[in-house]
């Protein structure tokens, strides 16, 4: 029985330490003979490449497709909103990251967001993370609601009109903020166009310039 305990005891302490030893052995195998030079990548990224344990087939799929490791590492997909596997079928067609963001939003849920915080003032900010902004456009059209129902003139009994319009402005500017956000960025080359209008000087009459940038 004993003989059996030493056995095991020397067969474990024999996996513990050859196993991984034997593992990396492996993986620095795959890349003798390949330099980072020989690849086309920096030395930094080639040592990342090693110390995350990446397979040669992997790295030679991203950098076939313009994926470099700095790239890849940064993990570009959480910023975008998409899977990892999304965004690596959409790169291997040849999608920029702006190409890869329109198209996702424009097949996302995103195209109801402006109708929906029409109907729910503040619900686009809320989940934008800009809570005051939307806590205070919800305020607004709660209590405008609220005394359009129970604020009534004493005399007339009829609404004051002012209720609703401002009711009905918060939903609109609420519904009008998600819609340029979520639509905006569709227009890249929009986004380039800036103008600036140049006074004047008090000494000359000419009239002032406006300039614009593209």
């Amino acid at each position: 029985m004993a003989m059996r305990i030493n056995t095991l005891l020397h067969l474990a302490i024999f996996f513990i330490f050859t196993v991984p030893h034997a593992g990396f052995s492996m993986q620095e195998d795959q890349w003798s003979g390949l330099s980072y030079d020989d690849l086309g990548i920096s030395q930094e990224e080639f040592q990342k490449v090693r110390e995350s344990g990446m397979s040669k087939s992997r790295l030679f799929m991203l950098l076939e497709h313009g994926i470099t490791p700095n790239e890849y590492f940064s993990e570009p997909w959480k910023r975008l909103g998409v899977s990892k596997s999304h965004w690596l079928n959409e790169k291997k067609v040849g999608m920029a990251d702006d190409d890869i963001d329109r198209s996702y939003r424009k097949q996302s849920p995103s195209n109801f967001t402006p109708f929906i915080t029409l109907m729910l003032p503040g619900y686009y900010q809320y989940r934008t993370d800009r809570f005051w902004y939307g806590f205070t456009l919800s305020a607004i059209a709660a209590t405008a609601a609220t005394l359009t129902i129970f604020h009534r003139n004493s005399v007339t009994g009829h609404i004051h009109p002012y209720y609703p319009i401002i009711m009905v402005g918060s939903m609109f500017w609420s519904a009008a903020d998600a819609f340029l956000d979520t639509r905006y960025v569709d227009n890249q080359e929009a986004s380039r166009f800036s103008g600036t209008y140049h006074p004047p000087s008090t000494s000359s009459t000419a009239p002032g310039l406006l300039a614009f940038d593209f």
